[in-house]
């Protein structure tokens, strides 16, 4: 659980040069320990965007309060297979109001020792993608899959 957050951002893609987010919350374990963890989160937080470029006429940067919400869930699926997943999102506060997605969903599979086979998903939403100095907006939605192997030490 997060008491304070501090979170550096940057997506040349989302035309996010950088983004600060600073802020503080509670958590509640509704499940802890045995084979599963679950926590929730809210706070506050301050956050702070520049872009890497604007159209004429547009501010650069923005700056704005949210209110940060987050779950996490990590079980042990069977004695070889954990998932992690998490939901979060900031919603901004304000007269532009943006919401910030993230999803992230993790398969981890031992396959010998301490050797994992990792398979991730990620899910990453904004409401209000900022249009470029060349009149690209950038798509409001970015899912990526990756795979790994992963030693635990």
């Amino acid at each position: 659980i997060n008491a304070v957050k501090f979170e550096y951002y940057d997506d040349l893609f989302q035309n996010i040069d950088r983004r600060l987010t600073m802020g503080a919350g509670i958590g509640y374990y509704f499940i802890r320990g045995g084979k599963t963890d679950w926590v929730v989160e809210l706070g506050g937080a301050y956050q702070d965007t520049r872009y890497e470029s604007v159209e004429e006429g547009q501010d650069k940067s923005e700056a704005n309060g949210s209110i940060p919400f987050r779950t996490t869930l990590e079980t042990d699926i069977t004695k070889r297979i954990e998932l992690t997943a998490e939901y979060g999102v900031q919603y901004g506060l304000g007269s532009d109001v943006n919401s910030i997605h993230h999803t992230y969903v993790l398969f981890e599979i031992e396959i010998w020792k301490d050797f994992d086979f990792d398979m991730s998903l990620t899910w990453d939403h904004n409401s209000r993608p900022k249009t470029n100095a060349e009149g690209i907006t950038p798509k409001k939605d970015d899912l990526a899959m990756y795979y790994g192997i992963s030693l635990n030490f």
